[in-house]
């Protein structure tokens, strides 16, 4: 089998939950030794060590949909590929072989503030969704709560869309306390923190997180809230309310963390916080709980099928709620250790490895249609 990999979420390196899923599943790939190859397109070069199972080809960017649709299905054909995987919302839809493509969620069709906002997104997901859940051999999504969404929206049997939870790569674990304070010092992290990582999106509700710190930060004024990911669109609006809520000598920034130094980032905290209000899955508190931390997590969605009971569940949409939940593991430290003990066992449900291994099972499955 020669499988094809639309590999442009893990460009300039690995910063998103899809990216990371994928740099999963190309770690696991690249182990085994079953005679299949892969060829990994891209429109830049690929931040990956070569490997003699991995071919790289590089296509100029052009308008996402003309990649999408001419320049990818012309690559396939070009290398020969046996089945295709999208690790996205989209697919060739003249691909000449099997196409699997993932659908983490339906984000921008379900979330309110998309829906009111982006109405030409609207009709791409819309259109082209249907387009895509109709052409594609199989679909994966990562939570029983999207594959129901998935299946109603699209009127499609669930028997099409195959869940498979995402996994943690081994590397998330907790962190010598020399590896914690080297990467302290080094960050300048003086003071105890509570962290947060990923995107500042509307839907991950980093408004409602900043509110709640606040509350937090009245009986705790000693702590800092650690806002770790890549600044995006959304950001200005994000230092503005940080500002506006007298918390500018309060809150870290931290934009592009690596991702050797997030165990240890994770490890230090103190608790981590997920606030979001709409996930298809939920890496973050996954990461965090794997590291030893604390965690308070939104109650939305596919969140508590991920979690579990190893952490304090909250509605995010009352800020009172979260900065409640946040003080009762700072003051107890027995909270805060048993937290700890059961999101590591909760996390190590979710093997990287099984994970990968699902999904290349069902990649073979597909090339044989």
């Amino acid at each position: 089998m020669n499988l094809g990999i639309d590999a442009r979420e893990i460009e300039n390196g690995v910063h998103t939950g899809i990216g990371r899923a994928l740099s999963v599943f190309l770690d696991y790939f690249e182990s085994q030794e079953d005679g299949n190859t892969g060829v990994l397109f891209s429109t830049c070069p690929i931040e990956r060590p070569d490997s003699p199972r991995i071919q790289k080809v590089v296509a100029p960017p052009t308008r996402t949909i003309i990649w999408d649709q001419v320049t990818l299905p012309r690559l396939i054909r070009n290398a020969t590929i046996d089945v295709l995987y999208s690790t996205y919302y989209k697919i060739p839809f003249t691909a000449t072989c099997p196409c699997v493509s993932t659908l983490y969620d339906l984000t921008y069709l379900m979330f309110p503030l998309y829906r009111k906002k982006s109405a030409l997104s609207i009709v791409f997901y819309k259109t082209f969704g249907r387009m895509l859940v109709k052409k594609a051999s199989r679909i994966i999504t990562s939570s029983v709560y999207s594959q129901k969404e998935i299946a109603a929206f699209y009127r499609r049997s669930a028997e099409k869309i195959t869940v498979i939870p995402l996994g943690v790569p081994q590397s998330f674990s907790p962190a010598p306390k020399e590896r914690v304070k080297e990467l302290a010092k080094r960050i300048g992290l003086e003071r105890d923190y509570i962290l947060y990582t990923g995107n500042s999106k509307p839907h991950k509700n980093i408004s409602g997180l900043i509110k709640s710190f606040k509350i937090v930060h009245d009986r705790f004024p000693d702590i800092t809230l650690v806002l770790a990911g890549r600044a995006d669109r959304h950001f200005d609006a994000i230092t503005l309310e940080i500002s506006n809520a007298g918390l500018d000598g309060s809150v870290t920034i931290i934009n592009d963390i690596s991702e050797t130094d997030l165990p240890a980032l994770y490890s230090g905290a103190r608790l981590f916080g997920m606030p979001s209000l709409y996930e298809g899955f939920g890496y973050p508190p996954l990461e965090a709980m794997a590291c030893g931390a604390p965690v308070v997590c939104s109650n939305a969605t596919s969140l508590p099928e991920v979690v579990g009971e190893a952490v304090l569940l909250v509605d995010m949409r009352d800020p009172q709620a979260m900065a409640n939940a946040m003080i009762q593991i700072l003051e107890s430290p027995d909270l805060a250790r048993s937290l700890s003990k059961k999101g590591i066992r909760q996390a190590q449900m979710f093997s990287g490895d099984r994970y990968a291994k699902n999904v290349y099972d069902l990649l073979k499955v597909a090339a044989q249609e």
